[in-house]
């Protein structure tokens, strides 16, 4: 849907909805984890210069975001330079989050702490959750590579209770994650749904079609990388 409104831009008079699905499917890249496709979406919402096609929807810290995952650090610093330099004198208090937040991303390795701290201690977050708690779980991933785990942990934890609450689940998953890489026990979700693959659904299809379960299983094990313990007995057989 994002992609045909996008597509029905034409023009100056079109900026405020160009910018908008641009955002949308950026994000979407981005909770897919295709962070150059998101990077490429987020970067086509400023001009060459830094400045906004749109002052209200350019996201400014979601563009420093996906270049940091997409490993284009340089032209994230050089965007980043950009719009710090078209932004007017009085900033919003999510905006300054945002753009400390962008900062600690971007910054040389000396300054990453300081401009994490700097945007955690902001009294403003308090005021805008989700930005917070992408700001927690940034900082706390770096914190736990620097091998400062009980630093990491605090920091994680508060993220994945945000993202719960918010019901963000891309994000819950990676906070999820990253508590587990620093050695936490993270509990899985009561009545979750399931999140298979392709093969696992055609997997679950046959078996509530009546496949009897040495077929299912044979069919299983034609398939490549696919695993059956864990998950079949949810669908009603065994492996």
């Amino acid at each position: 849907m994002a992609a045909q409104a996008l597509a029905g831009t034409r023009g100056e008079h079109c900026r405020a909805v160009e910018v908008r699905a641009r955002y949308t499917l950026g994000l979407s890249a981005f909770a897919a984890t295709r962070y150059l496709e998101s990077f490429e979406h987020f970067t086509r919402m400023f001009r060459p210069d830094g400045s906004p096609l749109h002052w209200h929807g350019s996201p400014t810290g979601a563009a420093a975001l996906a270049a940091a995952r997409a490993g284009r650090i340089d032209e994230g610093r050089h965007l980043l330079h950009g719009i710090e330099e078209h932004l007017p004198g009085l900033l919003s208090g999510r905006l300054r989050v945002i753009l400390g937040h962008a900062r600690a991303l971007l910054a040389r390795a000396d300054a990453v702490e300081g401009h994490y701290r700097s945007a955690v201690d902001d009294p403003d977050t308090a005021r805008w959750p989700f930005e917070r708690a992408l700001i927690q779980l940034d900082f706390g991933e770096w914190l736990r590579r620097q091998r400062r785990i009980g630093e990491a942990r605090p920091m994680l934890e508060s993220a994945r209770a945000t993202f719960l609450e918010l019901e963000a689940q891309p994000w819950q998953d990676r906070a999820g994650a990253e508590l587990r890489a620093s050695g936490a026990i993270v509990p899985e979700l009561a009545g979750r749904p399931h999140r298979w693959t392709s093969q696992q659904w055609e997997i679950a299809k046959l078996a509530a079609e009546g496949l009897s379960n040495p077929s299912t299983a044979a069919f299983a094990a034609s398939l490549p990388l696919t695993t059956v313990p864990g998950w079949a007995t949810s669908v009603g057989f065994g492996a």
